[in-house]
């Protein structure tokens, strides 16, 4: 999926934009969808889904410093490290907190004057024992007997003369704060109505997902987070020593495979994209991600991540250049499950039935122990309607993800979709951290009208005119400007020119290279016709130029300004440069010769990654579902990592029925609600096994059919049948569980028939006549219950069963799209849970 142009988020082009000042990266970057690719069966690839924002790059949090050519720090004149909330002792007093669920003990308060005697028959006569006598309090500890309801005996004791209070006790927990100084400005994690950034209004207090409570609840480790992105940064403070390491590979012999997996020296994981055992990030999403997953924290640096005992398996399938290819992803899956990861995060994907991957939809079905987390993208559109994936892949251990602002609201730019989008999670303006760029510069070209261009570069024409060095022109930063002007060329006139770079630089010292390219197009063809005469291409060559590589860039016309373009990874693709070793870059203009105009050039940047420079540490507020999902992936972590024997649909099934319902996520999301994390470990801390299943049983929640399609049919209103549909397409189910559906042992049969129903319905009035349908033996067997329900709110609901037609009645039936919930329950009272999409005509 090539990024095709810019603004039109409905037809999923993007641009990535960046600011070059004294070519040192520091500025606003903004990354939406991409299109998709022309063949579902070929490799996909997808941008990263945020709307990359980032204001502020926070530099030296501690010292409160900046580099140079940075923009100033936000926090009004001071050190983020100076708030005083973030000087708060990790060692703070107990303190009351909410209460967090009961134990079995109750405690009785007795009347003053009561005697031993009246005591002791009041315990007998509620059915409870004493544990301890608190003689100088008036007091006892009690329990009831065993099977019994400790609320219920704490009512009867209340009802003794003998005794003052009774209440079962509540569980409390230490309050604290952990120290991380920018932790005051993680909303996300503790919402006090905090003001973020200068231009921004305060917040809403509690609107966060209870981290800080959760935390005093958590497991001591939870499970590996995979993150599929960019790559990571893997020397951050924040990062260092909470990536995974391959101890085989660390103990091993450098150049040899010592685990056998097929990737030699895979120490911190692998680049998908170069193909390379350094998955250093290229373009800081991934180190976004990341830190939101899993910083670490209490360790008086940078930011606080939501399973900050998680490990990070760093696997880079992509960059903003390029997207995120889906045969890297298939690849990095593998991977990941090889490593021992649980839960993976995907925060990329695209609009559209042709961005769906069967190869990537296979390989997560392959995975049931996996949870997949994926964002569901930055269009403002209802993916019920306009599928996104990979977020809308129909499989029980996929959670699609969209972002939550501070107000406890949809943020402005994510998708939603009422059966297709799971639940919703902190990502506008999430801080998190960021990769050092400043150090990473290997080379950069000016051009000076002082000097002949010839010095640095080696011209190649093509039937073009000749590049003319000038003084600066509109914006330029540099002392002068490259020009190449076709406008009052003979016509017609077309070719191609290059500029090569004379000095070189050896590939094999560097990782993640591109080109950082500024540049002006004044293109009358493109601004009259939408269709482009300039093409602009990176180019590498060996040190001859013998071989020549070339990477198109993503350029336009520019309006009379200068803009910043990236090239992919330069060297990622084929073996020849890594070979050559020294090589040289340059650039190429195509013009076909229709309708004149020019090319200027401010300067050229080779920007390299290199683990083992030394970086000053960075924070940055970015904004996007990218951000939204790795939030799940820590929760999904910490869940895992207090129930490890859970299956992916299982942690699926407790992030949905344990979010903070919200009326702003109702009818936006499957959940209806917000992420939770608090209330999901209590939620897991108490789940059991079903009966008759010991290893975990499977959740009430849907499946794949057999040969992994997608199941469901949409019914139909008035005067129409229902019909099967493509993944996540109107017509077609959703195929995602009830928020409310429990964990329950399934029988063969139940779970078949689940995954088969289809149904069709026809509007009658306020009446709705349907038929559930599944082409499974003994189906027929099998009846429960339906609720159709909108919004969240249940507006009827039946009795059924399977073949046989039932009727719906509601006066509040209108026209419009129906979640129908399916209760299937067999003989022995086994209960499988569906959800089907249902558009009333």
């Amino acid at each position: 999926m090539e990024p095709t142009g810019d603004g039109d988020t409905t037809q999923g082009r993007c641009r990535r934009r960046a600011a070059l000042t004294g070519f040192a990266v520091a500025a606003i970057v903004a990354v939406s969808l991409a299109a998709s690719g022309d063949r579902v069966s070929s490799p996909q690839r997808a941008e990263p889904v945020d709307r990359h924002e980032r204001p502020q790059a926070l530099a030296g949090a501690a010292a409160g410093s900046r580099p140079a050519g940075r923009r100033p720090s936000p926090w009004r004149g001071r050190s983020p490290g100076a708030d005083p909330a973030a000087r708060r002792s990790t060692a703070a007093p107990p303190a009351i907190a909410r209460g967090k669920g009961r134990a079995r003990r109750i405690v009785v308060i007795f009347r003053r004057g009561s005697t031993r005697a009246a005591r002791a028959a009041a315990l007998r006569a509620a059915g409870v024992h004493a544990v301890k006598w608190l003689p100088s309090t008036g007091a006892a500890i009690v329990e009831p007997a065993r099977g019994a309801s400790p609320a219920a005996r704490a009512r009867a004791l209340a009802r003794s003369p003998a005794v003052a209070v009774a209440e079962t006790a509540r569980k409390r927990s230490f309050e604290y704060l952990p120290n991380d100084p920018l932790f005051p400005r993680q909303w996300g994690l503790r919402n006090t109505g905090q003001v973020l950034l200068d231009d921004e209004p305060a917040g809403t207090p509690d609107a966060d997902i209870d981290a800080d409570e959760a935390w005093d609840i958590a497991p001591p480790r939870a499970a590996p987070i995979a993150v599929i992105d960019t790559g990571v940064a893997y020397n951050h403070p924040d990062l260092a020593g909470k990536v995974w390491v391959n101890s085989r590979e660390a103990a091993g012999t450098p150049g040899v495979d010592d685990d056998g997996n097929g990737y030699v020296d895979d120490v911190r994981g692998w680049d998908f994209l170069s193909n390379d055992a350094r998955p250093e990030d290229s373009d800081g999403h991934g180190t976004h991600v990341a830190g939101v997953a899993a910083a670490a924290t209490n360790d008086g640096a940078g930011v606080a991540g939501v399973a900050p005992t998680a490990q990070i398996v760093a696997l880079r399938a992509g960059s903003f250049a390029s997207g995120v290819d889906s045969a890297a992803v298939v690849e990095a899956i593998e991977y990941a499950a090889r490593a021992g990861a649980r839960v993976v995060n995907m925060s990329f994907g695209a609009l559209g039935s042709a961005a769906y991957s069967e190869a990537e939809a296979a390989a997560i079905r392959r995975h049931p122990e996996m949870v997949f987390v994926a964002a569901a993208g930055n269009d403002g559109t209802d993916t019920d309607i306009t599928p996104h994936y990979p977020s809308g892949i129909d499989s029980p251990n996929v959670v699609s993800v969209a972002a939550s602002d501070q107000f406890d609201r949809l943020a402005d730019f994510s998708n939603y979709g009422a059966t297709s989008v799971d639940l919703a999670a902190p990502g506008a303006l999430i801080l998190s951290s960021y990769p050092d760029f400043v150090n990473r510069s290997v080379s950069s070209w000016m051009f000076d009208s002082s000097h002949s261009l010839a010095d640095d570069w080696e011209e190649r024409q093509g039937g073009l005119p000749a590049w003319q060095v000038t003084s600066p022109i509109a914006d330029a930063e540099g002392p002068g400007v490259a020009v190449l002007d076709v406008s009052d060329s003979p016509s017609p006139v077309s070719g191609r020119t290059e500029l090569i770079a004379r000095s070189t630089f050896d590939i094999r010292q560097w990782q993640s290279c591109s080109l950082v390219v500024r540049y002006l197009v004044d293109d009358p063809a493109e601004r009259s016709t939408s269709e482009p005469a300039f093409t602009l291409s990176a180019l590498v060559a060996t040190d001859s130029a013998s071989d020549v590589h070339s990477y198109p860039l993503d350029t336009h016309d520019t309006g009379g300004r200068f803009e910043t373009t990236l090239s992919v990874d330069i060297g990622a693709e084929g073996d020849s440069l890594s070979a050559a070793g020294s090589v040289r870059v340059g650039i190429a203009v195509d013009y076909d010769g229709t309708a004149g105009g020019r090319v200027a050039l401010d300067g050229v940047q080779l920007r390299c990654l290199d683990s083992e420079l030394p970086a000053t540490p960075q924070w940055a507020f970015m904004s996007g579902t990218s951000m939204a999902a790795p939030a799940v992936a820590g929760a999904a972590a910490l869940v895992l990592g207090l129930r490890p024997t859970l299956t992916g649909a299982q942690v699926r099934d407790l992030l949905l029925r344990s979010v903070d319902r919200l009326p702003a996520f109702a009818g936006k999301t499957v959940s209806g609600g917000r992420l939770d994390v608090r209330r999901l470990l209590e939620l897991t801390a108490a789940w059991s096994p079903p009966t008759g299943d010991a290893s975990g049983g499977s959740t009430g929640g849907t499946s794949p059919g057999a040969d992994g399609a997608p199941g469901g049919s949409g019914g139909t209103g008035s005067g129409g049948a229902g019909s099967s549909g493509p993944p996540n397409s109107p017509s077609g189910s959703s195929g995602t569980p009830s928020p409310a559906g429990g964990t329950t042992g399934v029988s063969p049969l139940v779970r078949r028939v689940a995954r088969a129903l289809r149904v069709s319905c026809r509007r009658r009035g306020t009446r709705l006549r349907c038929r559930l349908v599944a082409r499974v033996r003994g189906a027929t067997r099998l009846s429960g219950r339906v609720e159709l329900r909108k919004g969240g709110r249940r507006v009827a609901t039946a009795r059924v069963r399977v073949g046989r037609y039932f009727t719906l009645r509601s006066r509040r039936l209108r026209r419009s799209s129906y979640a129908l919930v399916v209760r299937l329950r067999d003989s022995s009272g086994r209960v499988a849970i569906r959800t089907l999409h249902v558009r009333v005509r």
